[in-house]
């Protein structure tokens, strides 16, 4: 009989330990199909969210392409602007290189004149100064002179008044 309990209490905790497994079992089973419908759910996100990812790169090379295209009009457009923006200006840049040339030759003339005019007013003043020297070598020679007629002036009258004293 004991054996009997104990082969009776054996097969009760193996039943318990059966259910126990039986209940993890139903439990994995069930947290599986959890797993399973939440891996499907993530994968239709997924799904999803490449198909927005896959339609948002298809719609930015678009607008890539465009941009591109357009960089190039706006390009092209620029350099048209800038050959009839040179084709316009260049008779204005010509002219002005023209006249700044002009200016450059009469400035050029006109230093040479005043140059020219300076060497005529440096002759000019030796000139002047040579014949103020002369004027002043004149006038002292003139004074010389003045001084001998006074002074013969003085001796003829002092002669005429001896000579009329003496007579």
């Amino acid at each position: 009989a004991a054996e009997h309990q104990a082969q009776q209490s054996r097969t009760r905790e193996q039943g318990q330990r059966e259910r126990q497994l039986e209940e993890k079992l139903q439990a994995l089973a069930h947290e599986r199909e959890d797993l399973l419908a939440t891996n499907a759910a993530l994968s239709a996100d997924l799904q999803r969210t490449l198909s927005a990812a896959d339609a948002m790169e298809s719609h930015l090379n678009v607008q890539l392409q465009e941009a591109h295209r357009t960089g190039e009009m706006q390009h092209q457009r620029l350099e048209t602007l800038e050959l009839e923006f040179a084709g316009q200006t260049l008779p204005y840049q010509q002219r002005i290189a023209a006249l700044e040339g002009q200016l450059a030759d009469q400035e050029h003339r006109l230093g040479a004149r005043e140059a020219a005019g300076e060497r005529e007013r440096d002759l000019e003043r030796g000139r002047l100064g040579e014949e103020r020297r002369e004027v002043e070598r004149r006038e002292a020679l003139q004074e010389q002179r003045a001084r001998e007629l006074r002074e013969e002036s003085q001796r003829a009258q002092r002669a005429l008044t001896e000579a009329s004293q003496l007579r």
